[in-house]
């Protein structure tokens, strides 16, 4: 089968680029698309009660395995992985994959992957929606910034705050290999821009966090890496484009 990618677009030096999908649109060709799975992979996927779940993983890990093997010059199958002490991914293998870095990010069936060269890249996506409790949890984990931020809204506006900001902080933590059990309410995004962190080997790091306009409606994305002056470049694809 050929591939239903399109034309992939180079990937330079201090280059950020985001494929953005909708996971449904390849259930046309999802033995194309898991087919590069390994089988550790494809064993998790097997497993997978929940349809929708199995879709996403089905759908980000092939399509991962086939960019990072496009942009590697290597099968899909060649790519191995490796987990760091929080379990963010990373490219352990072949030679030619490893100064590949990437980070995916999913929701409400929306596929995000954000690609690299020698850049540590973290991504975050969210679905703008109504939530009980928003206020509750800004008061949790935003800070005084943030927190004034989304008081300040008019009503009607508060999610979109709330999951921008949210956005920030996750990108950013994605981006060092970091969860949630950060303290979050020490990294202020009430705007995008950039944080200092000192992580757990005592050391600083500037981290810089960009908005990004997003490529579905009703949807908020950030994306975090330690390089300052990066491109960032959307590219948002379907299975019905066909790469010659």
């Amino acid at each position: 089968m050929s591939s239903p990618l399109p034309t992939c677009p180079t990937l330079e030096e201090k280059t950020i680029l985001i494929w953005a999908t909708d996971v449904e649109r390849w259930m046309a060709s999802w033995e194309w698309v898991t087919a590069p799975l390994d089988e550790w992979e494809q064993t998790r996927l097997h497993a997978m009660r929940d349809i929708p779940t199995r879709k996403t993983f089905g759908v980000s890990r092939g399509l991962l395995r086939r960019l990072l093997g496009h942009y590697a010059n290597c099968a899909p199958e060649a790519i191995s992985f490796a987990y760091g002490d929080e379990g963010k991914p990373s490219v352990a293998g072949p030679v030619e994959a490893k100064t590949l870095r990437f980070n995916v990010s999913h929701s409400g069936g929306t596929l995000l992957i954000a690609l690299a060269r020698n850049i540590d890249v973290g991504v975050d996506l969210e679905r703008i929606r109504p939530r009980k409790g928003l206020d509750a949890l800004a008061r949790r984990y935003f800070s005084q910034a943030e927190q004034i931020a989304m008081k300040s809204a008019p009503e009607a506006e508060r999610p979109r705050v709330f999951f921008s900001i949210w956005c920030r902080k996750e990108a950013c933590l994605k981006a060092i290999g970091r969860g949630v059990t950060y303290p979050l309410a020490t990294l202020d995004f009430a705007e995008p821009g950039s944080v200092t962190i000192t992580l757990c080997e005592g050391t600083d790091t500037t981290i810089h966090v960009s908005d990004v306009k997003a490529p579905f409606p009703s949807c908020a994305v950030a994306v975090a890496s330690m390089e300052e002056s990066c491109t960032i470049r959307t590219i948002q694809t379907s299975s019905q484009i066909p790469l010659p």
